[in-house]
């Protein structure tokens, strides 16, 4: 059976993302909702976080952590920082994109996973985050 290719999209908008982590912030992620799995633990081959912003005002960089709590204290991604590619029309857009290509089983007998968010300078707004990964057949 082929490898089957799965996403989780939060577009639940996040004002003023500072220097700092902030739990108030987080997109949470049901990581199984549009999988056969959906009942399920999530086991999985997490791929790509793509991260969506706006309203950028000083920042260049954006960090973000992955963690299989909602309080951000349980890491299963390490902090990753990638420079904003900000928009060609809108310059007060952008995004990052974070290669993960890692596999992970949460042995909570959980599907959820949390991305937190931080900048280098100033803030962003984060208005999306979309995983991407795979189970093998």
């Amino acid at each position: 059976m082929p490898t089957q290719i799965y996403a989780s999209y939060n577009d639940t908008a996040r004002a003023s993302v500072g220097t700092s982590y902030d739990a108030a912030k987080v997109h949470a992620h049901a990581m199984n909702a549009n999988s056969a799995r959906n009942t399920e633990t999530f086991i999985g081959w997490l791929q790509l976080l793509v991260v969506q912003v706006s309203s950028i005002s000083s920042a260049t960089t954006l960090t973000v952590r992955v963690c299989r709590d909602s309080g951000g204290d349980e890491m299963i991604v390490p902090d990753v920082t990638a420079t904003i590619s900000t928009g060609i029309t809108t310059t007060t857009d952008g995004s990052i994109a974070v290669s993960i290509d890692a596999p992970y089983v949460n042995h909570t007998n959980a599907d959820d996973l949390y991305v937190f968010f931080k900048t280098d300078a100033g803030t962003v707004t984060v208005d999306s985050t979309n995983f991407s990964w795979t189970e093998q057949g």
